[in-house]
């Protein structure tokens, strides 16, 4: 019965000592990188869609910034080469009118270049970069981005 009490009595002590003691922290866990974001059938093909929109849409941008290219060709040769007709051996010249070459250049040169400019700034592949990693760590489509899928880009 003496060993009985006695070992009640450490057990108590023990607990009443434990008590008293100030709660030790944890170790701090070690870095690990995070776990990668599963993709999922849905996931991959949304990102295959992206290259694709991201590709069709640089095309779109060499396209028009070609038509800009070649309204400035067509202008360079309205403004040197003014219209000579010779009539019965007498040469004559009309200028150009700067208000028409103003008209056009805005209209044919200036609008295409600037379209085509602002898609190839829009969907460079550094932005195409940005959406792809932002997309592969779970994160959701830009709303911009999600509009612009269309069905051709997910047969590709």
């Amino acid at each position: 019965m003496f060993k009985r009490l006695l070992v009640l009595l450490c057990g108590l002590l023990s607990v009443a000592a434990h008590a008293q003691t100030a709660p030790v922290a944890p170790a701090a866990p070690a870095a690990t990188p995070p776990a990668p974001f599963e993709l999922t059938q849905g996931r991959r093909d949304t990102l295959g869609a992206l290259t694709s929109l991201f590709e069709r849409r640089r095309r779109g941008g060499k396209v028009w910034v070609g038509i800009g290219a070649g309204g400035i060709l067509a202008l360079l040769r309205v403004v040197a080469n003014p219209n000579t007709t010779t009539v019965n051996g007498v040469q004559t010249s009309s200028e150009v009118d700067g208000g028409a070459v103003a008209v056009v250049g805005l209209g044919f040169v200036a609008l295409p270049a600037a379209i085509g400019i602002g898609k190839l700034a829009r969907f460079s592949e550094k932005k195409e970069n940005e959406v792809d990693r932002a997309y592969r760590s779970g994160q959701p489509l830009p709303r911009a981005m999600a509009r612009r899928l269309t069905r051709e880009d997910f047969k590709k």
